[in-house]
């Protein structure tokens, strides 16, 4: 039986992207086989440069003296929709406004997928102020 379910899993794995994580307590390795994780377009650098035109050049963040780190937790729907933002550590409720308006006005990310399905999934930003 131990045989035939190992090969049920290889199977369903052929043909996905397959990621092995090593359990840090036990040592034992787990595939993943088939998610790829949400994607921004044009990837983490356009990213960032879209954050930093919305956020860092916004006139109330140019204007304050703003230190610090801030950290946003959102939703990215099976269309790439931004939802259900939230603040997980504040620098304040005006600099929250502009972070919050920020990432909530991002353009759709390419979805996470699960076996080749789209899925919604959670990604948590740092936003950084020196």
């Amino acid at each position: 039986m131990k045989t035939l379910l190992t090969l049920l899993f290889v199977v369903l794995c052929i043909g996905a992207p397959a990621q092995t994580k090593k359990d840090a307590i036990t040592g034992w390795e787990h595939t993943i086989c088939g998610q790829t994780a949400a994607l921004y377009p044009g990837g983490e650098k356009a990213l960032v440069r879209y954050l930093k035109k919305s956020i860092t050049d916004h006139p109330f963040i140019k204007k304050e003296a703003i230190e610090g780190k801030a950290l946003i937790r959102f939703k990215i729907d099976t269309s790439g929709a931004i939802a259900e933002t939230k603040m997980i550590k504040s620098l304040g409720p005006d600099v929250d406004a502009v972070i919050i308006r920020a990432v909530a006005s991002m353009k759709p990310w390419i979805p996470a997928t699960q076996s080749g399905i789209k899925v919604f999934s959670y990604k948590t930003l740092p936003v950084l102020f020196k």
